[in-house]
C-alpha cells in the first residue's frame, strides 16, 4: 500500500493545448458543409442466448430493434458465410449495421457504422447487445473516427450534436494566461513561495534591472515575511540602454560581471550563503544573462547557496517575459543539474489584468506535496486560482555498483488471471478499416470498377449499390469467408471496411492494392484488429492453442 502517492513522481506537464468546448452564441450557422465524419462501432456479442441459427428471425429482430432506435431502414441482407455462420447487413439512411454470426460459439460480431444521428449510436449498441441477449460483461466494444456521407438533410443538427456538448459560451472562461500582471501579486507571490525553503532569517537575493528604486519597493514585501532575515538587491546600472552590437557592449558586460561577481562574494563572506534568488521584473535577459555567468563561476569555485536550503523565482507578466523560462531551466540544467533539483511553473489566474506564470528552481524531495501547501498560501494571499503546469526534474542520480535489493522475475507475478484472459481469445478473422482520400473528385462509377478488380476471380460474389443515402453511396459485397462494405462520401474520401475469416496480412494487402490500382485514392488511415470472442485481442497467428505462450 502507497502512503504518499505523489512520492515519486519526477516530472508532470499539464496539457494546455486543448481549448475549452463552448458555443458562441452569435455565430451564424454554415449554409455550407465543409466536413462529413463518421463512426464505425465495433461490437462482440458474445454468450448470445438468441437463436443464431435461424438467420431470417434474426434479421427481423434486428431491424425491429433498430426501427425501434428511431433509424430508417432501406435494404436488408442476408447472406450464408462457412457451416452455419451468416452475414446480416442492414442499410440505414443514418448508416449500415452488420451482424456476423457464429452460432456455435454463441457469438455475433456487430459493425455499427453511422454518419449521422450519432447521439443514437450509444441506445443501438445497447438495443443490439439485449435483442441477441448477449452477456454484458463478457461483451466489448470500441470506436473508430472514420467517414461519413455529405449531403444529408440532418447535417446541420448533427453537427451540433457530435463531440462533446457544452452550454457555456466562448468568452466567459479561458484556460490560458494572458500574462497580464499587476505586480503586486507578483510580489507576494514570491514572498510566499520562500515558505518552500526550510528554516528562519533566510537570505534573500533581488537582481535588479538599471531601476534599482523600483526594484527595492517591490521587495518591501519579502523583508516583511518573518522567515526573511536579510535581503541584497545587486543590480547593473550600466546596462541601461544597452545596445548588444554597440562598440563597448563586451566592456559593459564584463563591468557588470565583475560588479556581480565583487557583491556577491562580499555578502557571502560577511553574511554567510543564499536561501533565495529573485529574478525581479525590472530584470531584462542581458542583466540575466551575465548573472547566470557569473554564478555559475562562483557556484563552481564555492558555495554559494545553501545546499538543500534555496529555491530560486521569477515570473512571466507579459509575452516579453518569455525568456525567464528559459533562464531558469539553464540554470537548473547547467548550475545544479542533477536531482532533487527540480523546475516548476505555476499559472496564477484572476481578473483579465492579473494573470501571470510563477517559475521556481529548487532543490527538493517532495516538490508535489509542498506545492500542494504553499500554492493554497499564494491563492489566498493574491486572490489568484493557481495550477501547477509543469514540473521537470533534475537528471537521476548515478548509483554506482547498484544492486537491488530483490530483482523481480516473471515468476514473482501471479500468471493465472492473464493466463486464463489469453487461452479464452479465440480470434476468429481479420478486420480492416483503411480510409482513402483522392485529391479529385470521385464517382460511383470508379468505385465499382474498383471493388470489381478487387474482388475479380470469383464470379460468386455479387455487389450490390446503395446510392440513395446522401450525395456518395455505400458498396456491398460478401463471400463464404468474408465481405466489404465501400463507403464514398460524396467527395474525396472513401472508406472500405473489410472482414474475412481466417485472413491474413497478405490477402488484405492484396484486395487494397487492387482496390487502389488505376485510382488517385491513397490510404491516409489504417486500423487493423482481429475480431472473435473471449475478449479477443490477438491475432490467428499468434495464438498457439496447444502450447503455453513464452511468459506463462
Amino acid at each position: 500500500e502507497i502512503d504518499d502517492p505523489f512520492e515519486f513522481y519526477h516530472d508532470y506537464a499539464k496539457n494546455t493545448t486543448s481549448r475549452p468546448v463552448c458555443y458562441k452564441s452569435d455565430s451564424d450557422e454554415s449554409s455550407k458543409q465543409e466536413r462529413s465524419p463518421g463512426i464505425l462501432l465495433i461490437l462482440e456479442a458474445e454468450n448470445t442466448s438468441v437463436n443464431l441459427e435461424d438467420v431470417d428471425a434474426l434479421k427481423d429482430i434486428l431491424t425491429g430493434v433498430l426501427e425501434e432506435e428511431g433509424l430508417t431502414v432501406v435494404s436488408t441482407e442476408v447472406a450464408q458465410s462457412v457451416d452455419s455462420r451468416a452475414f446480416v447487413s442492414i442499410i440505414l439512411q443514418e448508416g449500415y449495421v452488420v451482424a456476423r454470426t457464429v452460432p456455435e460459439h454463441n457469438y455475433v460480431g456487430f459493425d455499427i457504422h453511422f454518419w449521422s444521428s450519432f447521439h443514437k449510436q450509444e441506445g443501438v449498441k445497447v438495443s443490439l447487445l439485449a435483442a441477441v441477449k448477449g452477456e454484458r460483461k463478457a461483451s466489448s466494444s470500441f470506436r473508430i473516427i472514420a467517414g461519413g456521407m455529405f449531403g444529408k438533410s440532418t447535417w446541420k443538427d448533427d453537427e451540433k450534436r457530435r463531440g462533446p456538448g457544452s452550454t457555456e459560451g466562448c468568452d466567459t472562461t479561458d484556460d490560458g494566461v494572458s500574462y497580464k500582471a499587476k505586480q503586486v501579486s507578483i510580489n507576494k507571490a514570491f514572498a510566499e513561495m520562500t515558505i518552500l525553503v526550510d528554516g528562519s532569517e533566510l537570505k534573500a537575493l533581488v537582481l535588479c534591472g538599471d531601476d534599482m528604486t523600483t526594484c527595492e519597493s517591490n521587495s518591501d514585501v519579502l523583508k516583511e515575511k518573518d522567515n526573511i532575515g536579510q535581503v541584497v538587491n545587486v543590480g547593473c546600472s550600466m546596462v541601461k540602454d544597452f545596445n548588444r552590437f554597440g562598440e563597448n557592449a563586451e566592456e559593459i558586460l564584463d563591468s557588470c560581471m565583475n560588479h556581480l561577481a565583487e557583491t556577491i562574494e562580499m555578502s557571502v563572506e560577511k553574511d554567510g550563503l543564499f536561501n533565495v534568488i529573485i529574478i525581479d521584473s525590472t530584470a531584462n535577459k542581458f542583466t540575466a544573462s551575465v548573472f547566470a555567468r557569473t554564478f555559475k563561476d562562483l557556484y563552481d569555485t564555492y558555495d554559494v547557496l545553501e545546499k538543500g536550503k534555496f529555491i530560486i523565482l521569477s515570473a512571466v507578466a507579459d509575452e516579453s517575459d518569455e525568456w525567464r523560462g528559459n533562464f531558469l531551466k539553464s540554470f537548473k540544467e547547467k548550475v545544479l543539474l542533477s536531482d532533487p533539483s527540480v523546475y516548476v511553473e505555476v499559472a496564477l489566474y484572476g481578473t483579465a489584468d492579473d494573470d501571470f506564470k510563477l517559475l521556481l528552481v529548487s532543490e527538493h524531495g517532495d516538490i508535489v506535496n509542498e506545492l500542494k501547501v504553499v500554492t493554497k498560501l499564494v491563492e489566498r494571499t493574491t486572490g489568484l486560482e493557481s495550477e501547477v503546469r509543469l514540473i521537470n526534474g533534475g537528471l537521476w542520480l548515478m548509483q554506482e555498483n547498484f544492486q537491488a535489493s530483490h530483482p523481480y522475475s516473471p515468476d514473482d507475478y501471479d500468471q493465472v488471471s492473464p493466463l486464463e484472459q489469453w487461452k479464452s481469445q479465440h480470434p476468429l478473422g481479420l478486420q480492416v478499416i483503411s480510409q482513402m482520400e483522392s485529391e479529385k473528385l470521385l464517382s460511383k462509377f470508379v468505385l465499382r470498377a474498383s471493388l470489381e478488380r478487387a474482388t475479380a476471380g470469383d464470379d460468386s460474389i455479387e455487389i450490390r449499390e446503395y446510392d440513395d443515402l446522401g450525395d456518395g453511396c455505400v458498396f456491398m459485397a460478401t463471400w463464404s469467408k468474408g465481405g466489404v462494405f465501400v463507403l464514398w462520401d460524396g467527395r474525396k474520401h472513401v472508406d472500405v471496411n473489410l472482414f474475412g475469416y481466417d485472413s491474413d496480412v497478405s490477402s488484405v494487402e492484396s484486395f487494397l492494392k487492387w482496390f487502389q490500382r488505376g485510382t488517385a485514392l491513397k490510404t491516409a488511415l489504417y486500423d487493423e484488429h482481429p475480431r472473435g470472442f473471449g475478449r479477443v485481442v490477438s491475432y490467428q497467428h499468434d495464438s498457439d492453442r496447444h502450447n503455453d505462450p513464452h511468459w506463462a
